[in-house]
């Protein structure tokens, strides 16, 4: 008998017996009330689950508008901006990088957060998924950045990546990244 999530197939619910004829239509009707209230149970978890991160995802947004009114200079806010968001929505690598116009370059910011020191780490505009956002400033989310021959590896546990530019009106002041 089928269980339907929200009007999708989610899965089956399936007995089986060794003896011919060895069920009837009141296990059938009992099977199929049973896969029933399956559906529902497991469409209202979804909900729950999708509300639990909208939750999440307005706390990060309010807690970001709340750290930008605090903040007394830039680098305090993007420290704090960036722990708010890696702690709450990116557990592995999340971070600033800024654009230092002059150079070419992106550069990290010290607070980006990744197990490997990047202090030092600049990559070029155009080069690799973030310095095509940050030359076009066109956001990217890619399920799969190790099958890219664009991508620049910086942790080789990353499979996807997100990146968006960080813009004031139409100037480009870095880019967000996650992976």
């Amino acid at each position: 008998v089928p269980i339907r999530i929200g009007g999708q197939l989610g899965g089956v619910l399936s007995v089986e017996s060794s003896e011919p004829g060895a069920m009837n239509q009141s296990d059938f009707d009992v099977l199929l009330a049973a896969a029933n209230l399956a559906g529902m149970a497991l469409t209202r978890s979804h909900l729950f689950a999708a509300r639990q991160r909208q939750l999440e995802e307005l706390t990060v947004l309010h807690g970001v508008a709340l750290a930008a009114t605090e903040a007394t200079d830039e680098d305090t806010l993007i420290e704090r901006a960036t722990d708010i968001i890696g702690q709450t929505l990116y557990s592995d690598n999340f971070g600033i990088l800024l654009l230092d116009k002059a150079a070419g370059v992106l550069r990290v910011h010290p607070s980006y957060r990744l197990q490997e020191d990047l202090r030092h780490f600049t990559i070029a505009l155009g080069e690799g998924i973030t310095g095509q956002v940050a030359a076009d400033g066109q956001p990217r989310r890619v399920a799969d950045a190790t099958l890219r021959s664009d991508y620049v590896e910086v942790d080789a546990r990353t499979r996807s990546e997100l990146c968006v530019p960080l813009k004031v009106g139409e100037r480009l002041l870095g880019v967000i990244n996650a992976e």
